[in-house]
């Protein structure tokens, strides 16, 4: 599910200084640590919650990752919509091109 890139041990044993891309709910979400356990499932139920236009309430302990989690779930998920509204668009052009 995660791929990484020769990582580098940072002080609190994460590794640093490569990203972690992981593929989450269809949206390509990348982390610049691998991510806890407890990060990827706040980012998946970040990533239903913005997909179904619903609120989420995400509780975790300090220092667990959260703002990082959240960043980059709705980063991943904000570049996957902006994919598909491109293809769509361009789609569109293409249809309308062939028309004219």
């Amino acid at each position: 599910m995660a791929t990484a890139a020769s990582p580098s041990q940072s002080m609190n044993g994460r590794s640093s200084g490569s990203s972690t891309k992981l593929q989450i709910g269809g949206v390509e979400v990348i982390m610049p640590v691998k991510p806890y356990p407890s990060q990827v499932s706040m980012m998946s139920t970040v990533i239903r919650a913005l997909n179904s236009k619903e609120n989420a309430l995400v509780e975790s302990p300090t220092g667990s990752g959260k703002s990082l989690a959240l960043l980059c779930s709705a980063l991943g998920w904000q570049r996957c919509i902006a994919a598909q509204m491109r293809k769509q668009y361009e789609e569109a052009l293409d249809r309308a091109a062939r028309d004219i």
